[in-house]
């Protein structure tokens, strides 16, 4: 997009030194902050320009990775078109949340966040969650992490 300086480049003032509306500053020097200023408008514009360049570039690389993974379903077999599995798994803790009005603390958001998810991992690998923190309290971190990751290592 074309942008013009200011002053324009063929301005000329008929006020050779000094100017009576300017309170006696020379109007070059004047004309020359002006152009110093536009000089450094000029330069925010074009850093803006070439921000909202890679800004397109990226919108598109991302709609290009959304319609890709939009469709993942359709490639892949066994994969379920729905993300119902998450939206249930969060249900519980949403419907606790709303019964008990939240948490009043740092430390009960922390717990309230951190132990169902713990739970809700036990469960789906199968374990006992009572077991399942305890192992990630007791054992050493190499074995927790195993726990925690469902590896046998």
């Amino acid at each position: 997009m074309p942008r013009y300086p200011w002053p324009p480049d063929d301005f000329v003032c008929l006020y050779e030194h000094t100017c009576p509306y300017l309170d006696g500053l020379s109007t070059t020097w004047v004309l020359d902050e002006y152009r110093r200023a536009d000089d450094v408008y000029q330069e925010h514009l074009r850093i803006i320009d070439s921000f909202s360049e890679a800004l397109g570039v990226s919108e598109k690389r991302v709609r290009a990775l959304e319609r890709e993974n939009l469709t993942t379903f359709l490639r892949i077999p066994g994969v379920v078109p729905t993300n119902n599995h998450a939206e249930q798994s969060l249900r519980k803790m949403v419907i606790f949340r709303k019964i008990c009005f939240g948490t009043r603390s740092d430390t009960g958001l922390k717990n309230h966040s951190i132990i169902p998810t713990l739970v809700q991992a036990a469960r789906r690998q199968g374990v006992h969650p009572r077991e399942f923190l305890h192992i990630l309290h007791t054992a050493d971190t190499a074995m927790a992490q195993a726990a925690l990751y469902n590896n046998s290592s």
